[in-house]
C-alpha cells in the first residue's frame, strides 16, 4: 500500500500511488465517486477515461492500476484531484502529467505545492523518469519548462533543432498507450509536437485570452506562435524527472515551508504542516 497524506493550509493532500493493485473494489468505488463530484462541482463535462461511463468497474481498476493520484480535501470535502498515468514502466519510465480538476481554492497554491510533492514520490518509487505533458496553457507550458530537465518544445529551446530520436519514441508511446485510447478525435503533429483535438466538445478553454498566463511573457509569445488556438491545438512536451529536478523542487519546497512558518508566526495559524526530510505516511 502506498498511500500519503500532507496538510498544506489546512488542505489535506492525499496521495494514492497505483491504488487500483492495492485498496478493494469497494474502496476503488468510492473513491472514482469523490472524483466524480469534484468534476460535477467544478463544472466540467469530461467524460473519458475515469469519467467514462460505459467503462466497467474492471475497466476504472484497471485505470488506477497504472495512476498516480491525489486527491485534495478542505474539511474533509473533496475539492480537487489530478492524476499522472504510467505510460511506462521499464527499461526507463515514462509518466504522464494527466488531468487536474480544481472545483474550489480558498487562495492558496494549490497545484504548484501538490504537484511538485507528486513529483517527488515518483522519483523516490521510480527513480529518474521521462515526464510528458499536453496542453495550451501559457502558466502550464512555462511551469513545466522550468521545472524539468531537457524538455522539447519549450520557449528556451532551439525551436529550429528537432527533436531526439529518443523523444519522438516517448511521443509514440504516449500516443499510443494514452492518446489513441481516450482520445480516438484526436491527431498527433510528430514534427511540432502538437496534439489537434476538439478541445471545446471535450471540456477545455480554447480561447487564450481567457487562459491563465505565466510570470514570463516569453512562454505567452512562445506559445501563440507555436499553437494554433482555433483550431484546438495544444503543446505535448517531453522532459525528464532527474536528481537536479529534484532539487529544484526541494528548494521549493523550503521556500514554501519559509513562507507558512512566517505567515502562521504572524498570524498565529497553522500553515504546512510537514517535516520535508520525511513524508507522513498514514495506513489506510
Amino acid at each position: 500500500m502506498e498511500k500519503f497524506i500532507v496538510n498544506y493550509y489546512g488542505y489535506e493532500m492525499t496521495y494514492y500511488l497505483q491504488p487500483g493493485k492495492w485498496l478493494s473494489d469497494s474502496a476503488l468505488s468510492s473513491l472514482r465517486e469523490e472524483l466524480v463530484r469534484v468534476n460535477a462541482k467544478a463544472g466540467k463535462d469530461f467524460d473519458y477515461g475515469l469519467f467514462d461511463s460505459t467503462r466497467t468497474p474492471e475497466d476504472h481498476k484497471n485505470f488506477l492500476k497504472t495512476a498516480n493520484l491525489c486527491i485534495i480535501r478542505d474539511g474533509g470535502e473533496a475539492i480537487g484531484f489530478f492524476y499522472n498515468l504510467i505510460i511506462q514502466e521499464k527499461p526507463k519510465p515514462v509518466l504522464h502529467a494527466g488531468l487536474v480538476v480544481i472545483a474550489k481554492n480558498r487562495g492558496h497554491d494549490l497545484m504548484g505545492y501538490a504537484y511538485s510533492w507528486l513529483t517527488v514520490l515518483q522519483y523516490k518509487k521510480y527513480g529518474s523518469y521521462y515526464y510528458t505533458n499536453i496542453s495550451s496553457t501559457p502558466s502550464i507550458v512555462g511551469v513545466f519548462s522550468d521545472s524539468f530537465s531537457q524538455v522539447w518544445p519549450n520557449y528556451k529551446g532551439n525551436q529550429l533543432k528537432p527533436p531526439s530520436r529518443e523523444y519522438v519514441n516517448i511521443l509514440s508511446l504516449l500516443e499510443h498507450n494514452y492518446i489513441n485510447k481516450y482520445f480516438q478525435r484526436c491527431t498527433v503533429n510528430k514534427k511540432r509536437f502538437v496534439l489537434t483535438s476538439p478541445s471545446s466538445e471535450m471540456g477545455f478553454e480554447t480561447n487564450m485570452q481567457k487562459l491563465s498566463r505565466y510570470i514570463k511573457p516569453e512562454v505567452n509569445y512562445f506559445c501563440m506562435f507555436w499553437l494554433d488556438y482555433t483550431k484546438g491545438e495544444d503543446l505535448i512536451q517531453v522532459g525528464q524527472v532527474d536528481l537536479k529536478a529534484v532539487m529544484k523542487i526541494n528548494l521549493y519546497y523550503s521556500f514554501r515551508k519559509l513562507v507558512s512558518l512566517t505567515k502562521s508566526f504572524e498570524n498565529r495559524k497553522p500553515g504546512i504542516s510537514i517535516d520535508l526530510d520525511e513524508i507522513s505516511q498514514k495506513a489506510a
